[in-house]
């Protein structure tokens, strides 16, 4: 019994570690995704609606940006991830995912204080 809980003990602190890691790793996105989101929400908020089909492609665009300007800028730092298990890939569609997430509820917050 107490090899089990030790080894669920094991598996847990090394999942913590990996959210930590993908933490460290959104850190290098997070400005420019507050100051899109920022953006969005402002011009949401005065034009209404009817932009919202262009701030989906802004946002997708961006996020295309800053994906290409950040692996050239961290390329050496992706070794780093890589040799403690994480891939490229997965910080990407972890990053993009809450991306995606905290652009959903900024635009579904406007829309309530509107």
């Amino acid at each position: 019994m107490s090899d089990q809980i030790g080894w669920s003990f094991q598996l847990m602190k090394s999942k913590m570690k990996t959210v930590q890691l993908f933490f460290t790793f959104y850190q290098s996105c997070v400005l420019v995704g507050v100051l899109i989101n920022g953006a969005c929400t402002i011009i949401l908020s005065t034009w209404g609606i009817a932009t919202f089909k262009y701030l989906f492609w802004f946002k997708v665009i961006t996020l295309l940006l800053t994906y290409y300007f950040v692996s050239e800028i961290k390329a050496k730092e992706f070794i780093y991830y890589k040799n403690l298990g994480v891939s490229k890939r997965l910080l990407w569609t972890v990053a993009a995912f809450v991306e995606v997430v905290l652009f959903a509820a900024t635009i579904m917050i406007t829309f309530t204080l509107r």
